[in-house]
């Protein structure tokens, strides 16, 4: 039996662990093995390197350690089809019809929800999604895809315990230079 609040926490950092470990085998062949295997295990430890990356950024930007048991809704990132859904509705939208992102703030937490994403959809307006909703961690993963997000954005609000909105990405103004979201695969 483990503990909850280890889980979390190794839940969170999980990617980054798997990482070391990937880094570990990569340096052991290159160590022991004959020299083309060697080579070999450099590759290995280099991959195992990018994979920590990834994993330390992600663990980072999920600080708020997944989804509150009192925290409203559900979000699904299906094909650039993003679905928030609540008790009372839900709302769909694809990627590429985003105009903006932010994150706001309040002085409400531990105990009540801090954080909101809010995400202005051409046609829809503004959507409003609770950092701890079930299944948020795709809102990270959907940010891959618009160029420039500032993701420096995302860490300060995870820090912030006070009222306040952070634009982690806004479309440009003028259609021809516009950033587009690309894809995600």
């Amino acid at each position: 039996m483990i503990r909850p609040e280890l889980q979390k926490s190794l839940t969170r950092w999980r990617e980054a662990l798997f990482g070391a470990g990937v880094v570990a085998l990569g340096l052991w062949l290159a160590l022991v093995a004959l020299p083309g295997i060697a080579l070999l295990g450099y590759v290995i430890a280099l991959l195992g390197g990018a994979v920590i990356f990834t994993g330390l950024r992600k663990a980072r930007l999920y600080s708020n350690g997944g989804p509150r048991e009192d925290a409203a809704g559900m979000v699904e990132l299906v094909e650039r089809e993003l679905r928030y859904l609540t008790s009372q509705g839900g709302q769909s939208f694809s990627l590429d019809d985003v105009a903006a992102i932010q994150i706001e703030t309040n002085d409400q937490g531990p105990y009540l929800e801090d954080r909101f994403w809010i995400i202005t959809v051409r046609g829809q307006g503004q959507i409003r999604i609770g950092a701890s909703a079930a299944g948020s961690e795709a809102l990270i993963d959907a940010l891959a895809s618009f160029d420039g997000a500032d993701y420096g954005q995302v860490l300060e609000a995870n820090l912030s315990t006070s009222n306040a909105i952070f634009t982690v990405w806004r479309e440009r103004p003028n259609a021809f230079t516009q950033d587009k979201p690309r894809a995600l695969h």
